[in-house]
């Protein structure tokens, strides 16, 4: 998956439980495990939608609305990742059991999300819509 080779890459989430979901100043913060305790976390940091499977879409930006606005979120808990997908641009697409999806594409100057886990894997959205950063320590 390292961005040497094309995207996009598909992610190695999918039948992960979303059973955390954390609101900060500036960022939502969604834990996702799955059986045997692997576990991985989606920061969504910059601007972003949640889409539901009625097709209402639901702007979100975690960094100036309040929280009041962003508790559709707490809809995503006990749902499952069905795929999720990361491209060259830095765009992220998360596809949910309950039809529900969010994307989030880059920012022209800060980064707009983040993904840690399984394991070692370390992916942060390129500034400006670059390649994402993959780190995959041991």
């Amino acid at each position: 998956m390292p961005s040497e080779l094309p995207g996009p890459w598909t992610l190695p989430v999918a039948g992960f439980e979303i059973l955390t979901v954390e609101f900060s100043a500036s960022c939502m913060r969604l834990v996702a495990y799955v059986f045997g305790g692997e576990h991985c976390s989606i920061d969504l940091i910059g601007p972003f939608e949640l889409r539901e499977p009625d097709g209402r879409a639901h702007r979100l930006d975690p960094s100036s609305q309040a929280w009041e606005e962003l508790v559709v979120l707490l809809s995503l808990r006990h749902d499952t990742v069905a795929a999720a997908t990361a491209t060259a641009e830095s765009d992220l697409f998360v596809e949910l059991a309950s039809g529900r999806t969010i994307r989030i594409g880059p920012d022209d100057r800060f980064v707009s999300w983040e993904m840690s886990g399984p394991g070692t894997l370390d992916l942060v959205a390129g500034v400006g819509g670059g390649d994402p950063r993959w780190r995959l320590d041991n």
